[in-house]
């Protein structure tokens, strides 16, 4: 694939093709993993068929095989004693299974931080329930470190002692955090801090020291010193830039060299497949939550020429979001009479002109996201008014809302001198251009006629474009400076009029109290699988009203997957 050609061949490699791609738009994908994209992952493989249960059984054994490789690095050594302290969520879950398999020949001791009915997950409580009904008859025991705390840690001392006073020092006694992982978030309460307390006090015994390894799964727990991480699939967080940057030379090489990356079954597809996990990372509404707390959002759009294109996003985002407000001419102002769910705010004459800015830019301030173009028509008075709207909008960073621009808006700001695709960026926009395209919280969602728009900017400003751009086709490709992902939902009764009309409210409503980019991912599929629903029930015979009716049932369903 090459800059003219931004079709995807399902004939071929597909994920060759991406990356082909993401060489030429210079897409340069992070080296480590976030919490949240993590828990993205893990939803996207169990709706692709890979069960968070088999995930972690293979982190476990994963664990359990580096466990016997350190084990083995020093001659004749064994653990005499292994201790699993593990938390409540998937992490403690990835423990218990180690603990399954390290129980043969080991003694095991597995540590709980929080009460049984407090595990979290079905497949973590699963895991548990399997050690909980052996250990009867093999080598492991359970206890519960609320309970047993003072005791627990008498009764390691005094192993540590007699391990120490032994003529035969090739005993060691193995500690396995299991206990946070990506969950780690703010300061850790009782009984975690005492915990961590308690181990970094045995370790820096210069009477124990000798006789112990610390191994973290996944990430070392907030203050905990461990020997080795064992971390699965891909890098965490801690080492993005930020975080790496408030850790001196020695330390930064410390964390890498006792870090081990393990593979655990997730195909690198998987990686650049939007799936579920996109839709269930979204905000969800709270019980007590009252209007506008769940978002606000502005459709900017409309003109004599184009009545539907608004009203269709407009409807779209008020399935999400608590207020819509549609800022349009006065001919779709009538028109939207019909739609009381919505809010109007009209402005007169038949296109937006240079008059209607500073009004429209102080409305802006006052909702999370808005959506620009849609209907909006390529009349030159309107070209002037996009212009002078984003400029004085850009200008206000810290009150800018999400701003997805779409349809005609991204044919009037063409930065080209003419039409003719292939001549250099108009210098007299270039610093609009760059601040367009340098925003993360700005979306474009171009078709393939509407990218070729696009793509001179992307190719000029390559080293430093921040924003999203949503490219619409057969296979949705959505992508910035960092992510590429393809969206497969969707089939071809989608190319009615509208559809991307619904997509661009979609997005806006998601992006209202979200992350724009996994909200960008997140409205494509929901789009195409209220698409696919349709085409399920009626064949290709529905039209963009229909995707507009079935889509609450579609949100239902799926975000209870």
């Amino acid at each position: 694939m090459d800059l003219n050609n931004t079709k995807l061949d399902l004939g071929n490699n597909i994920i060759n093709q991406l990356k082909n791609f993401q060489q030429k738009f210079k897409i340069i994908q992070k080296e480590y993993i976030t919490t949240a994209e993590m828990n993205i992952l893990d939803n996207n493989c169990e709706y692709y068929g890979i069960s968070k249960r088999m995930l972690m059984e293979n982190a476990g054994i994963q664990a359990y095989n580096e466990v016997i490789n350190h084990e083995k690095q020093v001659e004749n050594t064994t653990y005499a004693e292994i201790y699993l302290f593990c938390g409540k969520g998937n992490n403690g879950g990835d423990g218990f299974v180690l603990a399954r398999h390290l129980s043969n020949p080991h003694r095991v001791n597995v540590v709980l931080l929080n009460d049984e009915d407090e595990i979290k997950t079905q497949e973590s409580k699963e895991n548990f329930d399997i050690i909980n009904n052996i250990y009867k008859f093999g080598n492991i025991n359970i206890y519960n470190l609320k309970k047993d705390f003072e005791q627990l840690f008498l009764n390691i001392s005094y192993k540590l002692d007699t391990i120490a006073n032994e003529d035969e020092c090739k005993k060691k006694i193995l500690f396995v955090d299991a206990m946070l992982g990506t969950g780690i978030s703010g300061n850790l309460r009782y009984p975690y801090d005492k915990c961590i307390e308690s181990l970094n006090l045995l370790k820096n015994n210069v009477n124990y020291n000798n006789y112990i390894d610390i191994i973290s799964l996944d990430t070392e727990t907030k203050g905990l010193i461990s020997d080795k991480i064992i971390t699965f699939h891909n890098y965490k967080d801690e080492y993005n830039e930020d975080n790496f940057n408030n850790l001196n030379s020695s330390e930064k090489s410390n964390n890498k060299n006792k870090t081990i990356l393990k593979e655990i079954g997730i195909p690198d597809y998987i990686n650049y497949l939007i799936g579920i996990g996109e839709l269930k990372s979204l905000s969800k509404t709270e019980t007590d939550s009252h209007k506008g707390n769940n978002g606000r959002t502005l459709v900017i759009g409309g003109s004599k020429d184009y009545y539907g294109a608004p009203i269709f996003s407009a409807v779209a985002a008020s399935k999400i979001v608590d207020v819509v407000t549609v800022a349009t001419v006065s001919p779709v102002a009538m028109a939207l009479k019909n739609y009381p769910e919505l809010m109007i705010k009209e402005f007169k004459g038949e296109y937006f002109n240079k008059h209607h800015v500073e009004e429209l830019v102080s409305i802006s301030k006052n909702y999370d996201s808005i959506v620009l173009g849609c209907g909006i028509g390529l009349n030159p008075n309107t070209k002037e008014f996009l212009e002078k709207y984003l400029n004085k909008i850009l200008s206000e960073k810290e009150s800018m809302p999400k701003l997805i621009i779409d349809a005609d808006a991204i044919k009037l700001i063409n930065p080209l001198d003419s039409d003719d695709l292939n001549k250099n960026l108009n210098e007299k926009n270039k610093e609009l251009y760059i601040k367009l395209f340098t925003d993360k919280n700005i979306i474009f969602t171009p078709h393939k006629g509407e990218f070729e728009y696009i793509k001179p900017i992307l190719k000029e400003l390559s080293d430093i474009y921040q924003s999203n751009i949503v490219l619409k086709g057969k296979i949705d490709i959505v992508f910035n400076k960092n992510n590429i992902k393809l969206n497969m939902t969707g089939n071809a009764g989608m190319t009615i009029g509208g559809t991307g009309d619904i997509l661009a409210g979609l997005i806006a409503g998601f992006s209202a109290k979200n992350d724009p980019y996994v909200s960008a991912c997140a409205g494509v599929f929901i789009n195409g699988l209220a698409g696919d629903y349709l085409n399920k029930q009626i064949g290709y015979n529905y039209n963009s009203r229909d995707i507009l009716n079935v889509m609450p049932k579609i949100l239902h369903n799926y975000l209870d997957f």
